[in-house]
């Protein structure tokens, strides 16, 4: 049998023949790590909440999450999923609410429900959102019909506060309601999170009417606007904003968080502007001509890349044609010029064509160091979509150097469900809109995606059930099947741990949910007789490399007690310096034991 395993020391990737527990090595395929990714990387489900999370709740979907922030100081982004039952035990869109713990790994705490008629939505993905407020994470909300926004405590379900809707500069009309907003953290170290709001105004004492769109800062505990702007006749592309944890970073490195908004002037211009959190000048500002075709332009954050200490900004056009090729770019944070740009239609084959097309979705940010050249990447979803019959539909997620915006990779998702429901396909949603990017939930150095799931198994005719589910990429790699007597060699990737001791924790029981804990950490897996036999192996045990690669090897018996069985396996990375004393878990491997 053909088994490759990774040497952390030399980052060589080896091709082996094994044969009755006999290792000869055979090939060394390539001196550098990034054999190892290009061979074998690819994205598994990390996590799953499933559609009915609590007894009282029929016919439960989830929708999208809300990032919290570090609502309980561990360390970790916390997310809030909020979703809706339509079912005889609930009222149309009843949404219910877990808090998921990046440390946890788990939907820790089932919440409650808020009021049928709070629930117009008013974060980003049109979901409640949870600030900080006197040092205590609430909802923010907006009443269906006014718009107005409204604070309610989370445990128990209480209303707070409404939040009045600010007053105009002399001169402009007033805003009406608001629209969408996203907590930008405590600017004032108060422990009140900060809002960037964003809505629109109309002057109808004008002819024609003189639309504007507003955007600006709202106070978490006075709820008075810390500074507002308004801009004539424009679209604010605001829906577009990310869940990634970073937001802009501090663009001017005056200690406060800054943003940056891209608007849009019909048939004129797109506009990226900088404006200072702390006071809402305008820090710097990018123009681009707007034609015809040029649609589709979409902003998200991202890590420094040019080595200044300032985070840069991800921009990127759609591919119209081969005449308009599209882009991605990185705008520098300091001053908004462009750092690089690389046409993405280049790589589009379908380009011009009828039969086909790819549709880059604005879900995009830093993955993490895929090639290991010590800059950070770029993850994009993208829909490869071919329009001949049959109709076919599959999506991706494509890889960016960071260093150049060259295209690394093109990495599948996984097809099923598996370990939770390993006989149910996993039926991605059409539009890659729906998948969020949230950030480096686990710090295992990769970001994670998450997207509501159709369940074909709790579906039916009449009632459509979703699952939300976590994709990560696969941080520990193991064969398929192994025979008795012979080695299942383990392979790492965690950059987010590099230099830090491993245990890898074996067992032939998959948890889920009821998995035993290490600190925190939900392992997902039963502690069964294979893993007291084993939790004390020193081959099972290790430090990982430079780079966050590392291997560990197990032998497997001759013994009945494995045959036909699978070997469930997961990684835990130690780290004194975190309260738990866990950085993270690796994803989890499956091998299945033949005779």
């Amino acid at each position: 049998m053909l088994r490759r395993t990774f040497d952390p020391a030399s980052g060589v990737a080896v091709q082996r023949y094994v044969r009755h527990g006999n290792l000869a090595v055979l090939l060394i395929l390539v001196s550098s790590p990034l054999a190892w990714t290009q061979e074998l990387s690819d994205w598994t489900v990390r996590e799953l909440v499933e559609p009915q999370p609590h007894v009282s709740t029929a016919q439960f979907s989830w929708l999208l999450p809300v990032r919290m922030g570090d609502v309980d100081r561990d360390a970790y982004l916390d997310l809030m999923l909020n979703g809706f039952s339509d079912g005889p035990f609930g009222a149309s869109l009843n949404r219910l609410y877990f808090e998921v713990s990046g440390g946890q790994r788990r939907p820790s705490a089932f919440g409650g429900d808020l009021p049928d008629e709070r629930l117009a939505g008013v974060g980003v993905g049109h979901g409640p959102l949870v600030v900080q407020w006197a040092g205590e994470h609430v909802f923010a909300v907006t009443r269906g019909g006014s718009y107005e926004l409204e604070f309610w405590q989370s445990k128990p379900v209480k209303y707070l506060v409404t939040a009045p809707l600010p007053s105009p500069p002399p001169g402009y009309p007033p805003i009406r309601a608001f629209n969408e907003l996203y907590p930008i953290g405590d600017l004032n170290s108060d422990s009140y999170d900060e809002l960037v709001f964003d809505t629109g105004a109309i002057d109808f004492s004008t002819q024609p009417w003189t639309r504007y769109d507003v955007a600006g800062v709202l106070d978490g505990a006075t709820l008075s606007v810390t500074w507002q702007v308004y801009v004539r006749e424009s679209e604010l592309q605001f829906s577009h904003m990310p869940l990634l944890p970073s937001h802009w970073g501090d663009l001017d490195q005056d200690g406060v968080t800054d943003v940056v908004f891209l608007y849009y002037f019909p048939g004129s211009l797109w506009v990226w502007r900088a404006y200072s959190g702390r006071d809402g000048r305008v820090l710097w500002e990018f123009q681009e001509p707007a034609t015809s075709v040029s649609f589709g332009r979409y902003l998200a954050p991202m890590v420094d890349v040019d080595g200044d200490s300032v985070q840069e900004i991800l921009a990127m056009q759609m591919p119209a044609s081969a005449a308009v090729p599209g882009y991605l770019r990185v705008m520098s944070g300091v001053d908004g010029h462009v750092v690089w740009e690389n046409p993405i239609g280049r790589y589009d084959p379908c380009l011009g064509l009828s039969g086909c097309r790819l549709e880059f979705q604005p879900n995009m940010g830093p993955l993490g160091d895929w090639d290991r050249d010590g800059t950070c990447d770029i993850a994009m979803v993208v829909d490869e979509v071919s329009a001949w019959f049959p109709w076919t539909f599959e999506l991706k997620v494509w890889i960016f150097s960071g260093v150049d915006g060259r295209l690394l990779a093109r990495e599948t998702l996984p097809s099923d469900l598996a370990p939770w429901h390993p006989d149910e396909p996993l039926q991605y949603p059409i539009s890659g809109s729906t998948y969020q990017l949230m950030g480096d939930i686990d710090r295992d150095g990769w970001i994670e995606l998450v997207v509501p799931i159709y369940s074909v198994s709790q579906s039916t005719s009449s009632v459509t059930r979703y699952y939300e589910v976590f994709l990560g990429r696969r941080t520990l790699w193991a064969p398929r099947q192994v025979r008795q007597g012979e080695i299942i060699d383990y392979g790492f990737d965690l950059p987010g741990a590099a230099g830090l001791p491993f245990q890898l924790l074996l067992s032939t029981e998959f948890g889920a949910s009821s998995g035993f804990r290490i600190g925190y950490w939900n392992t997902a897996l039963r502690w069964t007789t294979l893993t007291n036999q084993t939790v004390t192996l020193p081959r099972l045990q290790g430090l990982l490399g430079p780079k966050g690669g590392g291997e560990a090897h197990f032998t497997v018996p001759h013994a009945t007690l494995l045959n036909g069985r699978d070997v469930y396996a997961v990684a835990v990375v130690w780290d004194p310096a975190i309260r738990d004393g866990v950085r993270t878990l690796s994803s989890i491997a499956i091998t299945r034991i033949v005779p």
